[in-house]
This record gives C-alpha cells, sequence and structure tokens, in this order.
C-alpha cells in the first residue's frame, strides 16, 4: 500500500503535469492568435497602400487628362483663328491627337490594383467613341478572339494611339464626301505568342505604293514610331473594296504569364 506522503507526491506531480499542459497549450494559443492577429494587420496594411497607390494613379491620369484638355481647347481656338487652310488642318489634328490623349487617361481608371487593364474591351470602347464622335454615320463591327489580354497603361496608351491613327487614316482617305461605310476592328493571336490588331475598311482604298519608308501622310509616320515601340510590324492590305492595316507584335510587349 502507497504511503501518504508517496501519494501526495504523484498527485501533486500530476496537478503539476496537467498546469504545465495547461500553461503550454495557452501559450501556444496565444501565440498562434498573435501570428493571426499580425498577418491580419500586415493584411490591411497592405490592402490600404494597394488602395492609396490606386487613389494615386487615378488621381494622376485624371490631372493628366484634364492638362491635356485644356491644350486641345488651346489648339482647337488657335485652329479657328488660322486663316491657313494646311495649318488650320494641322492644328485641328493636332487638337484631335491631344483629345484622343486625353480620352485614353480618362479610361485607364478602369485599371485593377496592379494598375491593369484588358486590352479588347479598352480599344473595342475607345475606336466606337472615336467613330461616332467623327463619322456617327458610319458602321462600326468590332470582333473579338478570346480572351482579353491585360496590359500595363503605357502600353495601352501606344496602343490607342494607334488605333487613333489608324481609324482617322480610314475616316479621312477611305470615305471622302461623307461616303458611306464600315470599319471593322478584330483581334487575333497567330502562334507563336504573338497579338495582332486589325483594323479594315471597305472604303475607297489607298493609292499605289504605300509604304512605311515612303509614307503618305504624317499620320504613317506616328504609325510606324509607335509601332516600333511595341517592337512590332505594320502592313497595309488592299482589298476589293478598302484597306485593312494589321499591326503585329510580341504578346510578352502585353502580358507575358499569357
Amino acid at each position: 500500500m502507497m504511503s501518504p506522503v508517496v501519494e501526495h507526491v504523484h498527485v501533486a506531480l500530476e496537478i503539476g503535469s496537467f498546469l504545465l499542459l495547461t500553461c503550454t497549450l495557452v501559450v501556444i494559443r496565444r501565440r498562434r492568435l498573435h501570428k493571426e492577429s499580425t498577418a491580419r494587420n500586415h493584411s490591411r496594411a497592405h490592402e490600404l497602400q494597394l488602395q492609396q497607390k490606386d487613389l494615386l494613379i487615378r488621381e494622376v491620369h485624371h490631372r493628366v487628362a484634364n492638362q491635356m484638355g485644356l491644350t486641345a481647347a488651346l489648339l482647337h481656338l488657335q485652329a479657328s483663328r488660322s486663316v491657313h487652310p494646311d495649318a488650320k488642318a494641322h492644328l485641328f489634328d493636332s487638337e484631335n491627337r491631344i483629345r484622343t490623349l486625353s480620352t485614353l487617361h480618362e479610361r485607364l481608371h478602369q485599371t485593377d490594383s496592379n494598375g491593369r487593364i484588358l486590352l479588347y474591351p479598352y480599344l473595342s470602347e475607345l475606336a466606337r467613341d472615336l467613330i461616332t464622335s467623327l463619322r456617327p454615320d458610319l458602321v462600326f463591327c468590332p470582333k473579338l478572339a478570346g480572351d482579353s489580354p491585360s496590359t500595363k497603361s503605357n502600353i495601352a496608351i501606344t496602343c490607342g494611339l494607334l488605333l487613333h491613327e489608324l481609324i482617322t487614316n480610314c475616316i479621312k482617305h477611305a470615305f471622302p464626301q461623307n461616303r458611306p461605310g464600315m470599319i471593322r476592328l478584330s483581334f487575333d493571336r497567330p502562334p507563336p505568342g504573338r497579338l495582332r490588331i486589325s483594323i479594315q475598311d471597305d472604303g475607297t482604298g489607298l493609292p499605289e505604293g504605300p509604304t512605311l519608308q515612303d509614307p503618305l501622310t504624317s499620320g504613317m509616320t506616328i504609325i510606324s514610331a509607335l509601332t516600333k515601340d511595341l517592337a512590332g510590324t505594320f502592313t497595309a492590305v488592299k482589298h476589293q473594296p478598302g484597306t485593312e492595316f494589321i499591326i503585329d507584335f510580341p504578346l510578352t510587349e502585353i502580358d507575358p504569364t499569357s
């Protein structure tokens, strides 16, 4: 039979073991709660930083758009006062380009928290608005192929300026004297890993011999420079009727993960 002293020792050891286990569990739980609380705080801080960054980017785009709108208004005023037809036309062209840049920056509020934007809807909406403002009687036919790649704002602006120049050239040269017609915008991803943007009209077509080395207009020079910025190629294809302009460049210039 166990003596009272030994029995008390056993009881004390059992109680001590129980208390030690309880304390250990309490410490482990507190550490886990602390880690979870710290992770939540870090997550909230990171989310707050992203929100602040997003607001800052939106504010920058908004202010840039406002300044460009003012510049466009000044160009319009200068163009309306000019008595030289060529100077008037060039000033109005510059005004339209500046307004396009302003619109591009305004539309960049659609970017996600990483500052990227879906290219297909971005460009198709831009093209629709441009055609509606210049020649609302023309038919616009967008054709989107598959899921849209995302792009950073600088690439989106370059693509938007390309689209502006191509559509403006179509309207100026393919549909003289308010001739009716259609402009088709399409996107394609031909292998391997490239993106193709096509603007096709059913107008009067281009004169003989238009090349980027011997451009017809200042617009063609701008198209050439913008295409080089994308490390791409530009092609003009004659159809019966009309002309198709094709911009082809590496998809990695837009989204390396695509």
